[in-house]
């Protein structure tokens, strides 16, 4: 669900600015991801994060993810949101961008639960029980995010508002990988942007990189055209 429109303005406007200097990132995934999304069944998509068939999609979604910093489930499921957009209709070529998250309170559709254990249904007992351990915890942390955003909306206190060039400094640092002396441009001091860029993650809620991590994958992926469903 969504985390309350403070915090998804903000998401969106890490969103672009990636669009805007990181354009692999969306080529990445359209490359690595894309494949495993297409071959996924619906149930499979929609319950990405425990079904059984959705394996495939989860590593490969994983590891995007993880190529880029981007290890946080709102990413994964911008990704997944993408994805499902970029498989509409579309005549000619198509540039690669996200799908805006909305920045509105929104319930998200649920997530299906597992099916329940019959006797010679081919899944074990433990399987199940494993998959509803999963889906519990799932909803467990949604709730929670819920209510987290449910008081942050409602306290008195004055927000931070970032500038289109600190968003794009968060990107330089946690996606390409730059430490923070080189984003700066004729910044004498690198701790002002080392402030900025910490809280613009923390708000977003993506776990910073250690400094000494690069985001770039070693190989730049494939550049990635998409085409409309009678091209492709």
């Amino acid at each position: 669900m969504a985390d309350g429109p403070f915090v998804e303005d903000a998401r969106n406007a890490f969103l672009f600015a990636i669009e805007e200097i990181a354009p692999p990132v969306l080529e990445d995934l359209a490359v690595c991801v894309r494949p495993a999304h297409r071959e996924a069944t619906p149930l499979a998509r929609r319950a990405w994060q425990w079904h059984s068939t959705a394996a495939d999609l989860r590593s490969a979604l994983d590891g995007w993810a993880k190529r880029w910093n981007l290890d946080a489930e709102w990413c994964r499921e911008t990704a997944l949101r993408t994805l499902a957009e970029w498989e509409m209709p579309w005549e000619g070529e198509r540039q690669l961008s996200w799908s805006p998250r909305h920045s509105g309170w929104m319930q998200a559709e649920p997530v299906p639960g597992p099916a329940p254990w019959t006797p010679g249904g081919g899944r074990s007992p433990s399987a199940v029980r494993r998959e509803l351990r999963k889906w519990y915890e799932l909803q467990l942390g949604h709730l929670a995010a819920q209510e987290r955003a449910a008081k942050a909306e409602m306290l008195p206190i004055e927000r931070p508002r970032f500038s289109r060039a600190a968003y794009l400094q968060a990107v330089r640092y946690q996606v390409l990988g730059k430490p923070f002396n080189q984003i700066g441009r004729g910044a004498r001091d690198p701790k002002p942007i080392s402030v900025s860029v910490r809280s613009i993650l923390r708000l977003i809620g993506i776990p910073a990189r250690t400094p000494d991590r690069g985001g770039r994958p070693r190989q730049k992926p494939r550049t990635a055209v998409l085409k409309g469903p009678s091209l492709s």
